[in-house]
């Protein structure tokens, strides 16, 4: 098993193990910092253990893709938002107006897409949990490898996908 870190400003980095093979967390004393001089940084992280096979790494990475693809799109549609609020536009008679809505329309139907493929991968990390990732949910049967590969929350097989 190994720990992955993920800070809201950076990119997912791997923490060790003590030799029990518990995860290691070190803390720090902010006071102590504080006291000291020094300013401390705060910043909000999200720890998950995951195995170390390659399939539960893979879907991992996966789902840290699409959670940064959410927030990507988040902070464009506030972006629309607040342009739509300093421009001061019509949407009805400004000409610039129809552009930031048809915007405002395609940033809301991507982060749709994305939280559903998020959601799809979160599904396939609780089958990779319970023991029933790579099983197609329709007929039984493996789905294949490639398959996984391209489309890791997938559910079904290549025919029953048909």
């Amino acid at each position: 098993m190994s720990t992955i870190v993920v800070e809201h400003h950076g990119q997912p980095r791997q923490e060790g193990a003590d030799t029990d093979g518990e995860p290691r967390t070190e803390h720090c004393n902010l006071h102590a910092s504080a006291s000291a001089g020094a300013t401390p940084r705060l910043s909000v992280a999200t720890v998950v253990t995951v195995s170390s096979h390659p399939t539960h790494l893979a879907v991992e990475r996966a789902r840290e893709a699409a959670r940064q693809r959410v927030a990507e799109l988040d902070r464009s549609f506030a972006d629309i938002a607040a342009s739509v609020d300093t421009a001061n536009t019509d949407d009805e008679h400004d000409p610039e107006g129809a552009t930031l809505a048809f915007e405002r329309a395609q940033v809301v139907s991507l982060l749709a897409e994305a939280h559903a493929q998020l959601d799809a991968l979160d599904a396939a990390a609780a089958r990779l949990d319970a023991g029933t990732y790579g099983v197609c949910e329709r007929c039984g049967d493996q789905i294949a490898a490639e398959r996984l590969a391209a489309l890791p929350g997938t559910r079904t097989c290549v025919d029953c996908a048909r």
